[in-house]
């Protein structure tokens, strides 16, 4: 084969691919690039359901659980979340998603300490974790933080010191 001809293949394959009127105009310096957006906070109602877009989040962290006793408070969430009164996204380090996916509720997944350990040896655990839930709480905009089980207290306890924190109004933090 020689040199080039599959770039050449692909170039073609695209162009046959792609209408003319879609195609950007040939520059000599490229294609022209859109203007960056500057950061701003997360767009919510986009991530959600339409159904659920003005709904109040609750951030229910289920961390060191095992799978049989996070069972009660999915179903105890789940009517919740179909009463229609709040959005509960769930914050859990278990591995087997099936029984959230089963009954349509949002997850987020907090690796546990030992697993990111094992993963990622370099990273600090606990500011891993405080750092993960800053950004879903900048994501989510939760109006409440519900911690259950020890494991969740201790990590609910460790949140409201957390460096990433200072400055930014918190949601209303509970224990169960």
């Amino acid at each position: 084969m020689a040199p080039g001809t599959m770039r050449d293949r692909w170039a073609a394959l695209r162009r046959r691919r792609t209408p003319p009127d879609a195609r950007p105009p040939h520059t000599p310096e490229g294609p022209p690039r859109a203007a960056p957006t500057p950061p701003s906070r997360f767009d919510v109602p986009a991530l959600r359901p339409k159904a659920d877009a003005e709904r109040p989040v609750l951030l229910v962290l289920l961390v060191g659980l095992d799978a049989a006793a996070v069972e009660p408070y999915l179903e105890r969430l789940d009517a919740e979340r179909q009463a229609g009164a709040a959005l509960p996204i769930l914050v859990t380090d278990l591995l087997d998603l099936a029984p959230f996916r089963a009954r349509r509720l949002p997850v987020e997944y907090l690796p546990d300490p030992a697993r990111q350990r094992r993963f990622a040896p370099d990273l600090d655990p606990g500011l891993y974790r405080l750092r993960r839930l800053h950004l879903w709480r900048r994501k989510w905009q939760p109006v409440r933080v519900l911690a259950f089980g020890p494991a969740a207290r201790d990590l609910l306890a460790r949140w409201r010191g957390s460096p990433f924190e200072e400055g930014d109004p918190a949601p209303e933090l509970h224990v169960r």
